[in-house]
């Protein structure tokens, strides 16, 4: 992980941002992004809310609506953010979706899927990265066949973003309830495990970790979404 960490800290931003591009690029010739509506509407109030709230960093967030059933969404290095409608459909509020982003954003920030990629790589991509060859590195993930689109993050790095998108959802005033809300609805589709044996916090045990940790902020008055959800979910109903 050190390893790891140590490469990641020297690849410029304007790297990252080009692997998450070609990343997107390539996913989104297999799916239709939703260029207008209510649902690109309110993901554009909503990421205002959560961007506006950022300290000053390198990067210039881009959040993507993709047609897709799946309950999910999912962060590319440089702030590429795709929500698939299946999550928009899944969730009862903007508060419950400005959860979901805070996290994705923090993936981003934390640079959590380029220290996967790094340990996946191993020396050889360390090398190249210590190098200074952008190309050399971009050519090595697409030759290792690393899909960004679907890379799985450990279960440090989901609680850490879990977390810090909390406390970036307080710092937006939205009610970070929201974010534990959605997660226990999620929770009533995990499968039966014990938690210690899955390589992500399953949500019910990230829930009550986020109740734990919203009872230690302090006091703050949330100030709604302004996003008609009704509206949205009427415009995103399955065929």
């Amino acid at each position: 992980d050190r390893v790891a960490e140590f490469a990641v800290a020297r690849i410029p931003a304007s790297w990252e941002e080009s692997i998450g591009e070609a990343s997107y690029r390539q996913f989104i010739m297999g799916h239709t992004v939703v260029e207008a509506g209510p649902a690109v509407e309110a993901i554009d109030v909503i990421a205002a809310r959560l961007t506006g709230a950022l300290p000053p960093s390198p990067y210039r967030f881009q959040i993507s609506v993709v047609d897709n059933g799946v309950v999910n969404a999912f962060a590319l290095p440089g702030g590429r953010v795709v929500v698939f409608t299946g999550l928009l459909r899944k969730a009862d509020s903007a508060e419950e979706v400005a959860g979901v982003l805070a996290h994705e954003v923090n993936h981003v920030l934390k640079r959590h899927a380029l220290v996967r990629v790094a340990k996946r790589i191993g020396l050889v991509g360390v090398v190249t990265v210590l190098t200074g060859n952008e190309q050399g590195l971009a050519g090595l993930i697409k030759n290792l066949g690393i899909e960004l689109a679907t890379l799985k993050f450990g279960r440090e790095q989901e609680t850490e973003a879990d977390e810090e998108g909390l406390r970036l959802l307080h710092r937006a005033r939205i009610a970070p309830e929201g974010m534990v809300s959605f997660f226990e609805r999620l929770a009533e589709q995990d499968a039966p495990q014990l938690e210690i044996l899955s390589s992500h916090p399953m949500s019910e045990g990230r829930a009550e970790r986020l109740r734990a940790e919203i009872a230690r902020l302090p006091r703050m008055k949330p100030e709604p979404v302004p996003v008609d959800w009704a509206r949205v979910r009427a415009s995103l109903r399955a065929p």
